[in-house]
């Protein structure tokens, strides 16, 4: 019985020995295998395939990558087709004249890329209106100062017009001009100076010729039917843009001169609006 007892403390020791090497066995495989994983990226997509731009516009391509290991041994390349049509620098493009190109993106293996197609032809879309009084803004005793703001999902049309002192609560019908405004000479009545904003874009100048991309000429017509407004513009900006449309519909009058202005517009509306003013004047500062 001694013997059998002793042969069985051994076994048991054996087996204890067994089990602990098999332990130690697989954590230095999972280290061997951990300290083998390779560095690689496995993709890499941009967040758009292709976009429609006009002359000098901007905007951004984001590079979404996966990998394993060290991704940070992987830094992007961004190239261009053809860079006298549209230029990229870290992921910006700008698109410099009309004409496709194509936008790549290189990390380890992998390449995304975004085909941006550039025109000259701006088309707002917009479907409602606002005519906003400021009197004698620059208080040169010419002209009083409207703005209209021609609003859209995506577009904003910003079409602004010196009229007579006493005009103070319409926009007359009639042919206006485009004239960029350099001095209080300029501001002369019947002369309309136009802006034209696609999302965070700014085409156009506000007040003054100090904006990203100034109008240089064109004319806008207002008529009237049946109570609402027809305003059609044909303008041009200093990069070769066309920017034409037609408005039709009424519009919300807003007198920012006269804190008793018994014409009232939401709260929701004018925070809306002024914000979207606030903006543009900001790109437009000198």
């Amino acid at each position: 019985m001694f013997y059998f007892c002793e042969n069985y403390e051994i076994y048991k020791e054996m087996n204890r020995l067994m089990k602990l090497n098999l332990c130690f066995a697989t954590i230095i495989a999972l280290v061997i295998f951990t300290a083998c994983a390779k560095d690689e990226i496995t993709s890499l997509t941009l967040n758009y395939t292709s976009l429609n731009f006009s002359i000098r516009q901007t905007d951004s391509l984001v590079a979404i990558i996966a990998g394993n290991g060290d991704i940070q041994k992987f830094p992007i390349k961004w190239l261009t087709s053809d860079s006298t049509v549209v230029t990229v620098v870290k992921g910006k493009i700008e698109a410099i004249a009309t004409g496709s190109a194509t936008i790549t993106a290189k990390t380890g293996t992998k390449t995304a890329s975004c085909i941006v197609t550039v025109t000259n032809q701006l088309y707002p879309v917009t479907t409602e209106g606002y005519l906003v009084y400021r009197g004698d803004l620059f208080n040169a005793a010419l002209s009083n100062y409207f703005d209209v703001y021609l609003a859209g999902k995506a577009d904003t049309m910003v079409l602004s017009f010196n009229l007579p002192l006493n005009v103070k609560d319409s926009l007359p019908v009639g042919n206006y001009p485009v004239s960029t405004i350099r001095s209080q000479e300029d501001l002369k009545p019947n002369v309309a100076n136009s802006a034209f904003a696609k999302g965070k874009y700014i085409y156009g100048s506000y007040y003054y010729k100090n904006s990203l991309n100034p109008v240089s000429s064109g004319k806008i017509v207002v008529k009237s039917a049946k109570g609402s407004y027809i305003i059609e513009y044909d303008l041009l900006d200093l990069f070769g843009n066309t920017i034409f449309g037609t408005y039709v519909g009424k519009l919300i009058y807003r007198n920012t001169v006269s804190a008793s202005s018994v014409h009232a517009i939401s709260k929701v509306t004018i925070n809306q609006l002024f914000n979207k003013e606030s903006k543009l004047q900001k790109l437009n500062k000198p």
